[in-house]
């Protein structure tokens, strides 16, 4: 039987993406380094950047960087040119590790995609015609290319099942890992309303916004909301000018890792009542720092927020958020012990080894 000493990444989201696939993909690499530290780890990028949240991946004693030549086209070598040095560097499981995989096969070397989610199929109004006939065409290679897909929820799995034509055998269901080790929290006094997210369409804010309204003449709550998009932030800015809200609502944009931790320690309630998602990190984060949830029971957060979330069965209904605010305002801290049992299936540990065991059994 082979062993496993050799696996190659896709690493353009790790180093250029500060959240979402690239927290995803350095959390995935670190841990499979920290628990398998004898494993010989290769990322392949296009180009590597200088940003700070990337530094410890530059480390030429823990990894190896593969990048194209100087004159190559970096997105045929993605697709295309990569199979070379993956052939060349004997590499034994490459994985895609933000949904897609090289387009061609190449012998000897066994191909995992990670699909976190699709979307752009469901909730197609959120993208542009192009942007859904590319992310279409590329999670159908990726499947087709793929010896094992993992689907980072149940309710992505069942997506792909739905629009695509896959063997459900072919697919398993890897939960990520949470980024960062649970402690219990500090005996703080937790206040206010806290909303991490990109501000899209998708990801509600307004209907969080109109709750905040109808809740400020008798119950005026604070809002915090971390995150950025154009198009998100003009809409709520308009709402929140024409409704008076100004004196309620804070909005920041970008925050270290460190400082996130902080604000999800301090928040009384994080209300994340997103339309759709592969898997609602944000949940999980909160969880983790002994802040109540409340989100939506469609999509994912379920998976995420299991019997410690709190749920809206219609996540447009406004007058149903403000009243589920001041009933879970109400509540007692969540429980320690209830917090690490639902934290377990997420642990970094747990869902490592699942992965190592998933790599092993494409090699035997």
């Amino acid at each position: 039987m082979p062993s496993l000493t050799r696996i190659g990444f896709d690493a353009k989201r790790l180093f250029h993406n500060r959240t979402g696939l690239g927290n995803y993909s350095r959390t995935l690499v670190r841990n499979l380094r920290k628990y398998y530290p004898e494993l010989s780890i290769y990322l392949f990028t296009p180009t590597v950047s200088d940003h700070d949240y990337a530094a410890e991946f530059r480390d030429d004693t823990l990894y190896h960087i593969v990048t194209p030549s100087k004159y190559a086209n970096k997105s045929y070598w993605r697709s295309h040119g990569i199979c070379n040095q993956i052939e060349d560097l004997k590499i034994q499981i490459y994985h895609g590790i933000s949904n897609e995989l090289p387009l061609k096969k190449v012998l000897d070397t066994r191909y995992v995609v990670t699909i976190h989610d699709v979307i752009y199929k469901s909730h197609p109004q959120g993208y542009t015609r192009i942007d859904t006939y590319l992310y279409d065409q590329k999670t159908k290679k990726a499947i087709e290319n793929a010896d094992k897909v993992i689907a980072i929820s149940q309710e992505t799995k069942s997506d792909l099942l739905r629009y695509y034509s896959i063997d459900e055998n072919q697919i398993e269901v890897l939960y990520q890992s949470c980024g960062w080790s649970y402690v219990p929290y500090r005996e703080i006094n937790k206040q206010g309303l806290l909303f991490v997210s990109s501000l899209t369409h998708r990801k509600n804010l307004i209907t969080l916004l109109k709750a905040l309204n109808r809740l400020k003449q008798t119950n005026p709550q604070e809002l915090l909301v971390i995150g950025k998009g154009k198009s998100g932030l003009a809409e709520a800015n308009n709402y929140i000018k024409q409704h008076g809200l100004n004196d309620s609502v804070l909005f920041i944009d970008t925050v270290a890792d460190q400082a996130i931790l902080e604000y999800y320690e301090n928040a009384k309630i994080l209300v994340y009542p997103s339309l759709k998602e592969g898997f609602g990190i944000p949940v999980i984060e909160a969880i983790s720092s002994g802040t109540h949830v409340i989100t939506t029971g469609e999509s994912s957060m379920s998976e995420a927020g299991g019997n410690l979330a709190h749920y809206l069965s219609d996540p447009t209904d406004d007058q149903a958020l403000a009243d589920l605010i001041l009933k879970v305002l109400r509540l007692p801290p969540l429980d320690i012990d209830d917090i690490n049992q639902h934290l377990e299936q997420f642990s970094s540990h747990n869902t490592t080894h699942k992965l190592n065991t998933l790599y092993h059994s494409l090699i035997r």
